[in-house]
Order: structure tokens, then sequence, then C-alpha cells
């Protein structure tokens, strides 16, 4: 099970990444890394270099689970140190496992013109924290992915120009964890009312180390798209 609120489980076939934006400063993964290197676990042993794991691109690891799982929680399998060979295999594996939904997230969308294919059971997503970004919405929208998605966390800025028409799902959260950024409740009631003003489901993760008040309904916190419903055990699709 992941504690990423917004999926089930995590799949990660590459480890480690580069800084590419502003939202890298504090990233959870290159943290989360040094401390499995510290514990010593084997997929970790050479911290947040990138590396890819050859063992994990098996089409069995993941087969009729019926689950939602987020790829590359600890990389971006879009970095450009990786083949368009693994990618591939990667999309071949996710292809494979139909009964699975896998949501694919990266800062690196110029690389998805790509890929060739999109199965219906993988949706697209870039992160977009900071209004210098929003480039990436575009570069989403050319894709022939069933579901694309946004990711504004860590939101560390408004994003009043950004057009979610024709995409179908926004998270927005506010930056964890040590030296935490500072961001305000407008940037998030903001861009809800946007999602919403256009029909679409939108997830709030949560505000983040700032502010401690929370303003916005719980009730925004489970939407998903495309009428899928997500449980602690099980997807249904409604």
């Amino acid at each position: 099970m992941s504690k990423i609120e917004w999926t089930q489980r995590t799949w990660n076939p590459i480890t480690g990444c580069t800084p590419c934006s502003i939202g890298c400063q504090n990233c959870y993964a290159k943290r989360m890394s040094h401390r499995l290197n510290g514990m010593r676990m084997e997929k970790y042993k050479e911290d947040f270099k990138i590396k890819i794991h050859e063992k994990e691109l098996t089409k069995g690891k993941f087969q009729n689970k019926g689950k939602m799982i987020f790829v590359g929680s600890m990389s971006d399998i879009f970095h450009p140190e990786i083949p368009i060979e693994i990618i591939e295999k990667i999309f071949s594996i996710m292809e494979f496992q139909s009964n699975n939904i896998y949501q694919v997230l990266t800062k690196r969308p110029e690389r998805f013109k790509e890929i060739k294919y999109w199965p219906p059971n993988v949706w697209a997503g870039v992160t977009i924290e900071h209004r210098d970004y929003i480039f990436r919405a575009e570069l989403l929208k050319e894709t022939k992915a069933k579901i694309k998605f946004i990711s504004a966390e860590p939101l560390l800025s408004g994003l009043e120009l950004l057009d979610i028409k024709s995409l179908d799902w926004v998270i927005a959260g506010g930056e964890t964890g040590p030296g935490a950024r500072l961001n305000k409740v407008g940037w998030f009631d903001n861009l809800k009312a946007k999602v919403h003003a256009e029909k679409k489901p939108f997830f709030f993760k949560g505000y983040g180390g700032f502010p401690k008040k929370a303003i916005l309904p719980d009730d925004t916190c489970q939407e998903f798209p495309n009428g899928v419903l997500l449980t602690k055990n099980y997807i249904k699709k409604i």
C-alpha cells in the first residue's frame, strides 16, 4: 500500500533523478532515498543516482490486482537519461496489466511525443508547481492518454493562467517536510474554483507545512476522474 493519498500502490522500475525546476528543491523522493540508503536497502545502494531495475520489469508483478498504481514515485521515468526502449517496455507492461490503472507523472512532458501508443489504463500527468511551468499542460494535452491530470504540488504560486479545458483531474497540495516553503490559501481556493467551474474533479491533499488552518472542505479530497471511485481496498468503476 502507498501513503500517497491519490493512489494505492507505487511501482519503481527506475529510481533516482536530477533537479529540473523549483519544485525539486526539497524533493521527498531524494530525502527518502537517502533514508533507504542508510538502511542499506539493496535497491537504493547508489542513493539517488538514476538506476534502471531490470528485475522490476516483469509482466507478472501486478497482474490481476485491480489497483491504482503510481509509476515512478522515486524517479521520473521520462528523465532524459532513460532510453526510450526502457520507457516502451514499462508501457508494454502497463498495457498487459489491463486490470490496473497506472498513473504516470513527469516534469518532462516534452518526451511524451516519443510514446506511440497510450494504453487506456495509463493516465498521463504533469507537475505544475509554479506559473512558470504552465506550458507543461499544453504538452500534456497533445498526448493520446485517456485521462490527463495535473499535480500542482508543491504549489508555489498561483496558477491563474492555467487552462484546464480538455484535462480530466487536478491534484493540489502544499510542501511538507524540512524546509517547506510558504503558500497562500488563495492559490488553492482559486485553483479549486477554476477546476469546479469546468466540472472537473479536484483532489486537495492539504496545505502542507503552511498555513495550519484548512479552509477547503473535506469533501473535495476524494474526487477522481472518469467515474472511478477509489477506496482503501479496490477500484470500482461507477
